[in-house]
C-alpha cells in the first residue's frame, strides 16, 4: 500500500514548526523528507520512520525503533 498525499500533506504541515527547511520527494509510491536539503526519514504505507539522532530536552525511551524495510542499514 503506497502512502498517501494527503497523509504526506499532514506531516508536512506538522513539520513545518520546525527551524528547519523541510521538504519532500516522491519516491516510488512513498515519500523522503528532507531537512535542510538532507535526507532525513522516510515515510512508506503511511508509517513515518526518521532516522535516529538525539532529541534534546525530549524523553524518547517510549518511541519504537525499526527499520523502514526488511534488510534496511541498521537493521
Amino acid at each position: 500500500m503506497a502512502t498517501s498525499l494527503n497523509f504526506m500533506e499532514y506531516i508536512y504541515e506538522i513539520l513545518q514548526e520546525l527551524p528547519v527547511m523541510i521538504h519532500y520527494r516522491r519516491m516510488f509510491g512513498e515519500y523522503c523528507l528532507y531537512a535542510n536539503g538532507k535526507p532525513i526519514g522516510l515515510i512508506c504505507d503511511d508509517i513515518v520512520y526518521l532516522k535516529p539522532f538525539p532529541l534534546p530536552n525530549i524523553d524518547t525511551s517510549d518511541i519504537f525503533m525499526a527499520p523502514p524495510f526488511p534488510g534496511a542499514k541498521g537493521s
